[in-house]
């Protein structure tokens, strides 16, 4: 009998470690911008030895593959050939929007899915490309109601980083056509095009002008710097920034600068969701430290694949339908949709820096 049951379960662990589905992620791993990116993995890690402790996909273990983007469109291209070549069943990536922008054309000639955590751009596109965050336009279209109705800010300052504008420029137009519809006044729309920020915020006049308010489109690394700089010139204007600012960086390199600043997010780490409270639970067991939104989308991203590829039976074949199939599905942060064109709408938060930590003052509903 003991015999038997030994034989049986050497059976099941060959079968569990025969034959893995290949499942790549590509990121900026190092780099300037690399924390959500390196936040993102770790989810995705966790994740992936979550679903094969509890047997894989049919038996089949999800064998991850890393490769480091740096951030640049040309590498991404060549890394994802590489997986492509090494026979990877999706893509989890990119973080950016220019490395993926840049990678979509050969991802749609292989038919091979492209699933970001975090990119905003692409929606309402009929391809292999898949989002977890919202889309741009449903992140730009939070702010200007926000702070015109709900702040009474009639003044608004843009800082724009030209370094990633794929992002930046197309948040700020909707931005800029919003809040001028609602009655209010862009004073001025500033373009960072060096990297010398210290300069740039001497340079800006802003200190004459002490707009009510300024959005600082960019990094959180680049709007902690900007933020010190404006202080240190003296300009007592609101802050603000998007959901690329929203991580620990902000807080750690920003200092007193940042106190007060409110930035827009796609992630509650206070969420009451049970699935969200175990996932907070998992990470910080294995990683000793609170997860940020790149975490949580990455463990998020790779559950949802999962659950897909249990449809398809681990095959790439009809992967993409699957993952267009999903509806009302428990999520990290919620139950999630897939629509038509592979994107998902999300609530979303405005977070204050409040004694150097991120509180959530405002939601704005995603349905």
């Amino acid at each position: 009998m003991y015999r038997l049951l030994f034989i049986s379960y050497l059976f099941l662990l060959t079968a569990c470690t025969e034959r893995p589905i290949y499942i790549g992620f590509a990121g900026e791993i190092t780099g300037r911008h690399s924390t959500e990116n390196v936040a993102a993995r770790n989810g995705i890690e966790l994740a992936v030895d979550l679903i094969n402790q509890q047997g894989g996909i049919h038996g089949q273990p999800i064998k991850l593959l890393i490769k480091n983007d740096k951030g640049d469109p040309e590498l991404a291209q060549q890394v994802d050939a590489e997986l492509v070549k090494q026979g990877v069943v999706a893509i989890i990536g990119h973080m950016a929007s220019q490395p993926t922008i840049a990678a979509l054309p050969q991802i749609n000639d292989s038919e091979t899915i492209l699933f970001s955590p975090t990119v905003a751009r692409l929606a309402g596109q009929k391809d292999y490309f898949f989002r977890a965050a919202p889309s741009i336009q449903q992140e730009a279209k939070a702010f200007p109601n926000y702070l015109y109705n709900e702040l009474g800010i009639r003044e608004l300052v843009g800082i724009i980083d030209t370094n990633n504008r794929d992002y930046t420029e197309a948040l700020w137009s909707v931005i800029y056509q919003d809040f001028n519809k609602l009655g209010g006044e862009i004073k001025h729309s500033l373009y960072i095009v060096h990297d010398d920020l210290k300069k740039f915020i001497a340079e800006s006049g802003l200190d004459r002008i002490q707009p009510e308010a300024i959005m600082f489109l960019s990094s959180a690394n680049d709007v902690a710097l900007l933020a010190q700089f404006a202080r240190q010139q003296g300009i007592q204007s609101q802050f603000f920034a998007p959901v690329s600012a929203h991580n620990q960086d902000l807080i750690l390199k920003g200092g007193r600068a940042v106190e007060n600043m409110q930035v827009l997010s796609i992630y509650n780490p206070e969420n009451p969701y049970q699935h969200f409270q175990l996932f907070a639970q998992q990470y910080q067991q294995r990683y000793r430290q609170n997860p940020s939104y790149g975490a949580a989308y990455g463990f998020e991203t790779a559950k949802i694949l999962a659950y897909a590829l249990r449809q398809t039976r681990g095959k790439s074949q009809g992967l993409s339908q699957a993952l267009l199939d999903i509806k009302q599905l428990p999520a990290v942060q919620g139950t999630i949709s897939i629509d038509a064109y592979g994107d998902i709408q999300r609530d979303l938060y405005i977070m204050q820096v409040k004694q150097g930590q991120f509180k959530v003052v405002h939601t704005v509903s995603g349905s």
